[in-house]
């Protein structure tokens, strides 16, 4: 709700005669008695009003040890708006207390007059201010806008600026209506407005009694208010509720008689001393400021009972900033950030701090590095909300938000209680959480905060020589933390101690190799700089580190085996049979090779080594092999079947001759040397296998078995190995089919990935054998003239169904055109259908033996030759035996992976 004193200006004159009218139907026949102003004052306030005013007055300005420079008060005593009626209507006006029917009826039938306010003896300096000045004000202010071409949106809050300078030290504007009395003059009510700011200001009605001669507040009536957020030094000093069933008692019969200010400050002392209280550490200084959000949610579950007019005013004061200018009378050094210093902070913290943050390893918001700088020793932001009391004012409750970084805060609603004159805390109730803290000295003080968080972070230890042990004296070591270096110097017994690390980020440990060694210092040890890092890190250095050509060496001692590894129960017995058969092919007993056999520790995906079409061009060399005994009819469907992810294998595989399954600790042991080797020799070969080489001699590969298909019959397994340096990207395939031999298995062909499948004629039938390694003459091709009859057997597994034969005529070029590719048309080749006609597009027959059609469309029924077309079919003619000719059929859809097969041809 945004409110300004120009709006309530304009509606202050229209208030008694619009309320009074939605309520009350005057005489026709002239006003209502109430609206008679003869022999009123002029000026105001006069009589028991002095006493009512000044008591409104220590209400809203008297804030414990804390009062305003000056009060800022609307020059004239204005209509009522709200509150009861006038005379007897429906509608309900919601108080607590017990108002004598005559109080409440003055002040509902105050009468139109609105006299001049004077000096009444405050002792608070109190400046008068007209409608006609407020508003010369609000102009001045809308006409520096428009004169800088600025939107006028920033109106309300560059006034709420304007108006601070103008009276500085001021809490706002107040403005007062006449005072309603009972006839004895014992109680009163009187309306206050006050503008605090932009989303600033309350509007209440007050109820007083006189008390042993003075006016004291009683009960605090609101009609509306808000409280989010004050301005240029301004304070919300509203009540604690935005409607008249929000009301509050202020002097209940059991209330405390004590400036609820004094009451606050002890609470937020109390807060305090626990939030920034850590194990017992304390912050060198707190940081308060009015920027921070409030939690909108309701109040989670809690343990101890709450007070209903504590949660109530709770829940409205939850979102009301108090004024960071108050005298608390804290133990620690308390600096203030005001939220228009943010922007500020944020620009300062640019630059050279970032860069600074960046050579430390560090990282954070601009805003936070420059926060560091201004607030040494602070450890963060904290924001808080106005305690929100229960009535006798022996319970409390307030919201708290220490921000310490961009993702580090931590959001707590606090309840106190009150024995004697001591406030405790009887239970912190978490609100919201971000945990992410990455700056020094700022910290996250969240109830699950870690109290070893913010121990100083270091690693110590001993340098020692190999392969001797004997500690390194005096040894210079460089300290690295991110782009910062430094050096230290090794004790009598070779011990060092790094302290201060930084919060996040690895810490390297170097030493200068013998001269004259081409590499200058050697990493030697490190870590990874973490919260809370307290340990031991022993370093051994081996100075022959720095001598190039070194070969790489086997991680000794115990292997740390990968915990999916120790779980494997791959391969069974039977697939163990079958890789021992591979490796019985790969290594015969009477080969060169002597040393061990290193196996990757994972499967790699059948056929993945070569190309994404290895698996697919096997099923389709299927209906050869099978001719041939290599598969039987199962083999196919089986391959199919086969899963394509990894499997883990055992850490061990028993073989006639030694296989080690590299584990994973074993090849960073080898990757780490290559790096090493790599800083002495920077052209050197540092790839695994490489390295596998060196350090296992003998060792000729790293292999990588797939999973093993079977037949249905389990006599037959087909099984591919690569080798490299990942088992996902081999540098070479090997596809091997295996028979069973009584319990063993053999490799009886090698390779099968690599098979083409061309046409042979067995009598009438055209059946698949192995496509031939040389391919006709032009000579031969010649001879293909006249009609032709082509037996077309698709082996890709769709397209088996559509075997079938064509005739097509062949016709000799007498002057041959030459392609782009430099290969010959030879003749031409067209389709002839069922009547005899031929058919278009035609056919070319090129030198190198193709006959290549394109069509438009879905083959096989072209239609035009052009280059645009949407699929081809192709016959690659392999073997002319007289009339006859044969070869490897395909055809390839746009968009899809070609179809293919084998064809015989006859000439008529």
């Amino acid at each position: 709700m945004r409110r300004t004193l120009l709006s309530l200006t304009i509606l202050a004159s229209a208030l008694i005669g619009g309320d009074a009218a939605a309520q009350v139907q005057p005489d026709p026949r002239g006003r209502p008695p109430w609206a008679d102003t003869t022999g009123e004052s002029g000026v105001y306030p006069i009589g028991d009003a002095v006493g009512v005013y000044s008591a409104v007055l220590d209400l809203l300005f008297v804030d414990g040890a804390e009062r305003p420079r000056i009060i800022v008060m609307h020059d004239t005593a204005e209509g009522r708006g709200g509150g009861p009626c006038p005379i007897a209507c429906d509608q309900k006006w919601p108080h607590k207390s017990k108002i004598d029917t005559a109080t409440v009826l003055a002040f509902a039938r105050l009468s139109p007059k609105r006299p001049k306010i004077v000096p009444f003896g405050y002792p608070i300096p109190i400046a008068f201010i007209s409608y006609e000045g407020y508003t010369r004000l609000r102009n001045d202010v809308s006409l520096r806008i428009q004169q800088a071409g600025r939107i006028p949106y920033p109106e309300a809050p560059e006034f709420a600026t304007e108006f601070a300078k103008r009276y500085p030290g001021a809490w706002g504007h107040l403005t007062l209506t006449k005072v309603g009395f009972n006839k004895p003059h014992t109680e009163a009510l009187v309306q206050a407005r006050l503008w605090c700011g932009d989303h600033c200001s309350s509007d209440e009605i007050l109820f007083l009694r006189r008390i042993a001669g003075r006016w004291t507040v009683v009960e605090r009536i609101p009609n509306n208010a808000e409280g989010a957020m004050a301005s240029a030094g301004m304070r919300y000093r509203g009540p604690a509720g935005d409607n008249p069933v929000a009301s509050e008692l202020v002097l209940a019969p059991n209330a405390r008689r004590a400036n609820e200010g004094d009451d606050a400050a002890a609470v937020y002392r109390t807060v305090f001393d626990s939030l920034y209280s850590f194990h017992g550490e304390s912050p060198r200084r707190i940081v308060v400021s009015d920027w921070f959000p409030v939690d909108p949610t309701p109040l989670p579950a809690h343990k101890r009972p709450i007070d209903s007019a504590t949660l109530t005013r709770y829940a409205f004061l939850r979102s009301v900033r108090p004024p960071f200018d108050a005298k608390l009378g804290y133990r620690l050094p308390v600096s203030v950030l005001p939220r228009d210093s943010i922007q500020v902070l944020e620009t300062l913290g640019g630059g050279a701090l970032e860069r600074q943050a960046a050579e430390n390893s560090e990282w954070e918001m601009s805003f936070w590095l420059a926060f560091r700088q201004r607030f040494p020793g602070a450890w963060g932001m904290l924001g808080y909300t106005r305690v929100a009391f229960n009535t006798a004012r022996t319970q409390a409750l307030v919201f708290t938000n220490h921000a310490c970084g961009q993702s580090c805060r931590n959001a707590d609603t606090w309840l106190l209680e009150r024995r004697g004159e001591k406030w405790r805390i009887v239970e912190r109730i978490p609100r919201e959480t971000e945990t992410d803290w990455h700056l020094d000295p700022l910290r996250y003080l969240g109830l699950d905060a870690n109290p070893k968080t913010y121990r100083p972070r270091r690693i110590h230890g001993r340098f020692v020589a190999a392969p001797s042990g004997r500690p390194l004296r005096r040894l210079p070591v460089m300290v690295k933390r991110g782009q910062r270096s430094y050096r230290i110097v090794t004790d009598m017994a070779g011990r060092y101690s790094v302290d201060s690390l930084p919060l996040s980020g690895p810490v390297e440990l170097r030493v200068d190799c013998p001269s004259p060694s081409p590499r200058k210092t050697m990493q030697v040890g490190g870590t990874l700089s973490h919260a809370g890092l307290d340990t031991t890190i022993d370093v051994t250095v081996d100075f022959e580190r720095c001598l190039p050509n070194r070969p790489a060496r086997a991680l000794a001692g115990p292997i740390e085996i990968w915990p999916d590894a120790k779980l494997s129960t791959y391969p069974d017995a039977e697939v163990a049979a079958v890789y021992r058969g591979v490796l019985d092919s790969l290594y015969p007993a009477n080969g060169s090779h002597k040393g061990p056999i290193l196996l990757h520790p994972i499967t790699t995906s059948f056929a993945a080594a070569e190309d994404a079409f290895v698996a697919l061009r096997l099923g389709q060399e299927t209906p050869r092999l099978e001719r041939q005994g290599v598969f039987d009819s199962s083999m196919e469907k089986n391959i199919e079947k086969l899963k394509d992810d990894s499997v883990w294998l055992r850490p061990t595989f028993n073989y006639k001759r030694q296989v080690i399954v590299l584990q994973p600790s074993q090849k960073r042991f080898l990757y780490a040397q290559g790096e090493d080797f790599r800083e002495v020799q920077p052209k050197r070969d540092i790839g695994l296998s490489t390295l596998a080489r060196q350090a296992y001699p003998g060792a000729d590969a790293i292999l990588s078995f797939s999973r093993v298909a079977f037949n249905d019959a389990h006599t037959q397994a087909v099984v591919q190995v690569t080798s490299g340096d990942d088992p996902k990207f081999g540098h070479w395939g090997d596809i091997m089919a295996l028979h069973k031999s009584g319990k063993d298995w053999r490799v009886v062909r090698r390779h099968v990935e690599q098979g083409k499948t061309s046409g042979e004629r067995v009598g009438d039938r055209c059946l698949p054998t192995d496509a031939p390694t040389s391919t006709p003459t032009v000579e031969q091709l010649r001879t293909l003239v006249g009609y032709a009859d082509i037996t077309v057997n698709p082996t890709t597994n769709s397209m088996r169904p559509f075997s079938g034969s064509s005739l097509y005529k062949f016709t000799p070029i007498d002057n041959p055109r030459q392609l782009k590719n430099a290969a010959l048309i030879a003749a031409t080749v067209q389709f002839i259908d069922s009547t005899g006609k031929g058919k278009k597009p035609l056919g070319l027959l090129d030198s190198a033996g193709h006959v290549t059609f394109f069509y438009e469309g879905a083959p096989p029924q072209p239609n035009q030759l052009d280059g645009g077309s949407s699929s081809t079919e192709r016959f690659s003619i392999l073997r002319v035996s007289g009339r006859e000719f044969f070869g490897i059929w395909s055809s390839t859809p746009e968009g899809m992976m070609p179809f293919v097969g084998y064809f015989c041809g006859r000439l008529r």
